[in-house]
């Protein structure tokens, strides 16, 4: 069992990472699974989610990162909320750029972006252009509060699980808007309160 807290082990997440493989971990948010943005490991987290159609969120290092995945307008409203809680629990979908593979975008052409308030994350982060990242539960299942709801399915096919057995999340999960369209939408409500943006 590891921990986030020493280098030895972000070290091993960010191997396991580089070779497709998928880790279990804490983060800023909820419990997570993370895997770096290759095909392979794409469907290596379908097959533990039981899904393949909802894309998932895609960590960032920081908003100079962004520019890897849309080239949208970002008007000074976005930039202001993006300064404001980035980094941090905020998810925001934008219009993804024109030459990122399909397996890595939804359906409508976006893609969902958020750069974490952690300082693991944020040390294997500087890695990559960016990891995906989704809760850790099977699709339509409830979403594990603590180490000890983990399902144990999830637990038998990760490949690495950074987190303790005694670990309890203190927080919900990302707020998510939608910039997409050109104007704020809120999709989720989560850590980030509404009322301040």
């Amino acid at each position: 069992m590891n921990n986030w807290n020493n280098q030895k082990t972000i070290d091993q997440v960010l191997e396991f990472l580089k070779q497709d493989k998928i880790v279990l971990a804490q983060s800023d948010t909820i419990l997570g699974l993370f895997g770096n943005l290759s095909f392979a490991a794409k469907q290596r987290l379908d097959n533990i989610k039981k899904r393949n159609l909802k894309p998932y969120i895609v960590l960032i290092q920081s908003v100079n990162s962004i520019a890897a995945f849309t080239d949208q307008f970002i008007d000074a409203n976005m930039l202001h909320i993006m300064n404001r809680y980035w980094p941090g629990p905020l998810t925001i979908i934008f219009k993804a750029k024109s030459n990122l593979p399909d397996w890595m975008i939804g359906s409508q052409g976006t893609i969902a972006l958020r750069i974490p308030k952690h300082e693991g994350l944020q040390k294997i982060l500087q890695h990559f252009d960016g990891i995906f990242t989704t809760s850790a539960n099977v699709s339509d299942h409830p979403v594990p509060n603590s180490y000890a709801e983990i399902d144990a399915l999830i637990l038998e096919q990760v490949d690495l699980i950074a987190c303790p057995q005694d670990f309890v999340s203190d927080g919900p999960a990302s707020t998510i808007l939608d910039f997409s369209s050109g104007s704020m939408k809120i999709i989720r409500l989560g850590a980030v309160v509404v009322d301040s943006i």
